[in-house]
C-alpha cells in the first residue's frame, strides 16, 4: 500500500469517526432536548401536534380553522362555529347540527327526539347482530361489521335503515332545522 493511499484511508476514516461521533452526540442532544409537551398544550392540543408549546398550539389551531373556514367558504358553506368537537350540543366528532336557531328548551326536545331515533338505530343494527364501538370508531366499526354481512343481509339492513333515516329527518323538520345529507355530518 502507498503512502498516499494510507493518507486516503486515514483521512476517511478520521471522516467518518467524526461524522459518527458528531451524529452521536447530536442524537444524544436532540434525545434530551425535545420538549415535553406542556400540561397546556395537552389540553389544547391532539395527536402529532401535542407536543407543541401554548404559544405554538395556540397559532396551530388559528391556522387550522382558518384553513378549514377556507374550504368552506371555497365551496359556498358556512364554517361552523365555535370550538371543539361539541358545537351544536352534538356529541361526537363531526360538525353536528346547527342548534343555535333554536330556545334551550327546543335543544333539549331535539336532544330527546334524537335520543330515541339513536335506540331505534341501536335497535335495527342490533337485529344484525351490530354493535356500536365503545372505542369511538363508531361508523367506521359498524361498516366493518356490515361488510361482514351477506349481500341479502345487507339489503335488508339497508332497508330497515331508512325508517331510521325517515324518522331522524322527521325530527330535524319538526325542528325546522337540515337534516344531514349521505355523507355529511350525522349522516
Amino acid at each position: 500500500m502507498t503512502t498516499r493511499n494510507k493518507t486516503v484511508f486515514a483521512a476517511t476514516g478520521l471522516a467518518v469517526a467524526t461524522s459518527a461521533l458528531l451524529f452521536g452526540v447530536t442524537s444524544a442532544q436532540a434525545a434530551n432536548t425535545t420538549p415535553a409537551p406542556s400540561s397546556t398544550a395537552a389540553t389544547e392540543c391532539r395527536g402529532p401536534a401535542a407536543s407543541l408549546s401554548a404559544e405554538q398550539c395556540a397559532s396551530f389551531q388559528t391556522d387550522m380553522k382558518a384553513a378549514r373556514d377556507g374550504v368552506f367558504t371555497k365551496y359556498g358553506l358556512t364554517p361552523p362555529t365555535g370550538d371543539g368537537p361539541q358545537r351544536g350540543g352534538h356529541k361526537g366528532g363531526g360538525q353536528g347540527p346547527d342548534l343555535s336557531s333554536l330556545t334551550a328548551d327546543q335543544k333539549a326536545a331535539f336532544t330527546t327526539d334524537m335520543e330515541a331515533v339513536h335506540t331505534q338505530r341501536d335497535a335495527v343494527l342490533a337485529k344484525y347482530g351490530i354493535t356500536a364501538s365503545a372505542d369511538g370508531k363508531g361508523r367506521e366499526a359498524i361498516r366493518e361489521q356490515v361488510s361482514t354481512l351477506s349481500t341479502d343481509q345487507q339489503a335488508a339492513l339497508k332497508a330497515d335503515m331508512q325508517t331510521v333515516h325517515d324518522a331522524r329527518d322527521a325530527v330535524f323538520s319538526k325542528y325546522g332545522l337540515t337534516a344531514p345529507t349521505k355523507g355529511g355530518p350525522g349522516a
